[in-house]
């Protein structure tokens, strides 16, 4: 979708935004929201990790198998955005919705799933097999993420070859926000990540994973059965929308999206904005012609067309 919007003052070109809101049109400092779509998405997955998953309809992010979710926003209109004069980022916030819950989380609400600031673009590609019925599974062919690298120049030969790796994702360790996942959460749900300080400092694109990967087995054997407070206990798996599922439900609401809102100087224009080439005078009307007085010395004389001269009798005065 783009959009040709005129923001801060500054007309230009907004791709994959799908809605605008200005609080106001006056001249001097407004603010704008902006409503971006995900411009690429894709699983990775850690038992296959030279698969490509880019057209699956699912972001799925959880254990058994190990996956996590990347999605890329369009780079251009973020930095569009911020160029704008007297900018001044307000609130960024990623938003996915739930597709499907597996709803093994446990009984605390400690379990998060964490947004990490990718630190390099990806090939989105075109794979799908990861929990689809084996009629709607279709191999990933030319170029596409997986786990092992952003971009495989051949995600159908299964192999490393000597594409660049990311493991998973090349992003920054800290998280930028954590969401707490639980089994109450349901298809239709919306689950938000605050990543305002990401998109102030040039960010576009996210990694989500759990925050602690690792099993049940695993915690209770390092821990002798005490799991620390606050510290993520067994399996949980969560599948949002992508941005294929959104369209396979037809419901653009539930694509991945970041919504952005900031401040910018609008600067004072001597009118309202011209919707057109110009614009068109109001239709004249003319006042019927008064009789004279009778002349005694002469008739009066007649334009060519037909009327007094200077009233009424040619054009109607409309430009």
């Amino acid at each position: 979708m783009f959009i040709a919007s005129v923001v801060g003052g500054a007309a230009f070109v907004l791709p994959s935004v799908r809605s605008l809101s200005t609080t106001s049109a006056e001249a001097g400092i407004v603010t704008d929201t902006v409503t971006l779509e995900a411009t690429a998405d894709a699983p990775l997955r850690a038992d296959w990790k030279n698969t490509n998953e880019g057209a699956n309809p699912r972001l799925r992010v959880g254990m058994r198998p190990r996956t996590r979710a990347v999605i890329q926003f369009d780079d251009a209109t973020l930095d569009g955005i911020r160029s704008l004069p007297s900018f001044e980022l307000e609130s960024a916030t990623l938003i996915l919705t739930v597709e499907t819950n597996h709803h093994d989380w446990g009984q605390r609400d400690d379990h998060t799933v964490d947004a990490h600031r990718l630190l390099i673009p990806f090939v989105e590609g075109n794979g799908a097999q990861l929990g689809l019925p084996r009629d709607e599974q279709h191999p990933g062919t030319g170029i596409g993420a997986t786990w092992h690298s952003p971009a495989d120049p051949n995600v159908s030969d299964k192999k490393k070859g000597k594409a660049e790796k990311w493991n998973g994702g090349r992003f920054v360790s800290s998280p930028t926000a954590r969401a707490v996942h639980d089994n109450g959460l349901d298809r239709g749900d919306e689950v938000t990540w605050d990543v305002t300080a990401d998109v102030a400092a040039g960010a576009s694109a996210w990694a989500l994973k759990l925050h602690s990967e690792r099993r049940k087995d695993e915690d209770d054997d390092e821990h002798e059965g005490h799991v620390p407070v606050g510290f993520q206990r067994g399996p949980g798996t969560i599948e949002y929308y992508a941005r294929e599922g959104a369209d396979l439900v037809g419901d653009p609401l539930v694509t991945p999206r970041l919504v952005v809102t900031f401040k910018s100087d609008v600067p004072e224009t001597s009118g309202p904005p011209q919707t057109g080439g110009g614009t068109t005078a109001p239709p004249q009307t003319t006042e019927p012609p008064t009789s004279a007085p009778p002349q005694t010395t002469a008739p009066p004389t007649t334009s060519p067309g037909g009327g007094v001269p200077g009233e009424g009798g040619g054009d109607s005065g409309n430009l």
